[in-house]
């Protein structure tokens, strides 16, 4: 079952990590094109803006414990972003 971010609009379309992701906690959108995961793992749809409506992997490959994506699938580290 697919859970929808209400904060913004991402979906999780299925989850491949031993956490829970949780919308707003272990994963949301950075801005309408960008999506973050923290201690998450899994597959996500971008909903809103002008992008194509793509299914992609965040998350991977395990063992950082937060990642930053593309809504096209791009995938880059977090760095500071989420050290606040």
């Amino acid at each position: 079952m697919a859970m929808r971010s209400h904060a913004c609009n991402v979906t999780l379309v299925s989850q491949h990590s031993h956490a829970p992701c949780i919308a707003g906690k272990g994963y949301g959108c950075v801005d309408a094109t960008n999506v973050w995961v923290r201690n998450c793992r899994g597959f996500f749809q971008c909903d809103g803006g002008k992008l194509p409506s793509l299914i992609f992997a965040c998350g991977f490959p395990p063992g950082k414990p937060t990642y930053r994506c593309r809504c096209d699938g791009r995938q880059e580290e977090a760095g500071e972003l989420l050290s606040a």
